[in-house]
């Protein structure tokens, strides 16, 4: 399936003929279950995501001071 998309979206690419050109895939999720947690922050999560975001911001200063 992966194959296929990539494959669709290097077609789109080549033969759209204007800008937000879009298509459709004959592809379906199984199921919304990923929904209910897609990018939900809560107590389980909050430290964890905190801590992150943190180290990703560290990393993005060194890496402006580094320019």
């Amino acid at each position: 399936m992966q194959r296929a998309i990539v494959g669709s979206a290097l077609t789109l690419l080549e033969r759209a003929g204007m800008p937000r050109t879009t298509v459709q895939t004959p592809f379906r999720w199984e199921n919304d279950a990923w929904r209910e947690t897609f990018m939900r922050v809560d107590a389980s999560n909050r430290e964890a995501l905190a801590r992150q975001g943190e180290e990703r911001r560290r990393r993005q200063a060194e890496a402006k001071a580094g320019r």
